[in-house]
């Protein structure tokens, strides 16, 4: 568990300073456990289920992001719809583009490599979220861009949909500042476990 040894109340930006520390463990985290993503997936696999005829939204990693491939690959074996989120104006919400075997990625905002303007536009069923820390109430502590409250706050105006963090197990934080904007996480799925926020919230 990280920051238990931060006050925040000492900070201006608590979540600035968190987003520091956060970023030396995950790159930590990286170099300790290259099995990680290849566990993950599998976790996410067995817990949320996916099915043909529903579409995913993968991220592309960045930064020690846990890495997303063999989840794509495990999605792709059972016919499942992948997409990656796009940034197409700043301060607004993410766009969704399909991402296949053959699908042609070029370099976005930000330098983050995403599917050309050509590729479909999807509306994922399942959106992976990647994070700096995360709680087991939903809390994320994210970038800072604010992209993923934006496209889950907005979305969950029309319809169902499921937010992931993904993330490795020690990311997990008992104390993280949280704004009104912020939008919570529905599943939490790491190399060691993945379980439902509802449910945790229940249990505490």
């Amino acid at each position: 568990m990280i920051f238990p040894e931060l006050d925040l109340r000492k900070f201006a930006d608590p979540k600035g300073v968190l987003r520091q520390h956060a970023r030396k463990l995950r790159e930590e985290l990286a170099t300790q456990r290259p099995d990680a993503p290849r566990h993950a997936a599998a976790q996410f696999i067995r817990a949320l289920a996916p099915h043909p005829g529903q579409t995913v939204s993968v991220y592309f990693p960045v930064n020690n992001e846990l890495d997303t491939w063999p989840l794509v690959e495990a999605l792709w074996a059972d016919d499942i719809t992948v997409c990656l989120p796009v940034t197409e104006k700043r301060d607004a919400a993410l766009v969704f583009r399909e991402y296949g075997p053959d699908t042609e990625l070029c370099e976005g905002r930000y330098g983050i490599l995403v599917p050309s303007p050509t590729a479909p536009l999807c509306s994922p069923d399942i959106i992976l979220c990647p994070l700096l820390a995360y709680k087991t109430d939903g809390t994320r502590l994210g970038m800072g861009g604010g992209y993923y409250d934006r496209t889950l706050n907005t979305r969950r105006k029309t319809g169902p949909v499921t937010a992931v963090g993904y993330a490795y197990a020690d990311q997990k934080a008992q104390l993280l500042p949280r704004d009104a904007h912020d939008a919570f996480l529905d599943w939490i799925v790491t190399e060691r476990s993945a379980f439902s926020v509802a449910h945790a919230k229940r249990i505490l």
